[in-house]
C-alpha cells in the first residue's frame, strides 16, 4: 500500500510553528478528534511521550516517525508534517527534525501498523524525493510528493 492509503490532509501541515515535540503531538491529535479518528487527545499523547521515552523515533536524519496503539484510533492513520523550524526530538545523532510522520492504530492492527511503518521508510529513504518533501511550499504541494 501507499502513504496515500493512511495520510489525510486535515491532519497533515506544511509550515507549522511548534515549540516542541509535545506541542505537535497534541495539535496532531486534536485534528484527528476533530475529524473522528480518535476519541481521546490526551491519551495519545501520552501514548506517543511514552513511546519517544523508550527511544526517540527520529531515525532518519532530520526525520520523525513517532508511533503508538490507540484503542480508540479507527483504523491506522498517518499525519504528515512539514514544520517551519527544526525541532528537538531526542534523535541519537543530536540532530533536530522537521518532517514528522505520526502514525496511530489500533493494538489489533498489527500487520497495517507495520506496512505503514514501511511505506514511509520507502519514501524517506529516496534522498531526492525526501529533499522535494522538504522543499514543498504549500500543503498541496507536500501531499502530491508524498502520495505520488
Amino acid at each position: 500500500m501507499s502513504l496515500a492509503s493512511w495520510v489525510r490532509r486535515e491532519w497533515s501541515a506544511v509550515g507549522l510553528v511548534v515549540d516542541g515535540r509535545d506541542e505537535l503531538f497534541r495539535w496532531v491529535t486534536e485534528r484527528m478528534v476533530e475529524t473522528g479518528f480518535l476519541e481521546d487527545a490526551e491519551g495519545a499523547v501520552r501514548r506517543l511521550v511514552e513511546r519517544e521515552r523508550i527511544m526517540s523515533t527520529a531515525i532518519f536524519p532530520g526525520v520523525a516517525v513517532p508511533h503508538a496503539r490507540c484503542p480508540d484510533a479507527r483504523g491506522v492513520g498517518i499525519s504528515a508534517v512539514l514544520l517551519s523550524r527544526s525541532i528537538d526530538f531526542g534523535a541519537q545523532d543530536g540532530k533536530p527534525v522537521k518532517l514528522v510522520f505520526t502514525l496511530l492504530g489500533p493494538p489489533e492492527a498489527t500487520a497495517e501498523h507495520v506496512q505503514a511503518l514501511g511505506a514511509i521508510a520507502k519514501v524517506v529513504r529516496d534522498q531526492q524525493r525526501l529533499q522535494r518533501l522538504l522543499e514543498a511550499p504549500d500543503l498541496d504541494s507536500f501531499l502530491a510528493e508524498l502520495t505520488a
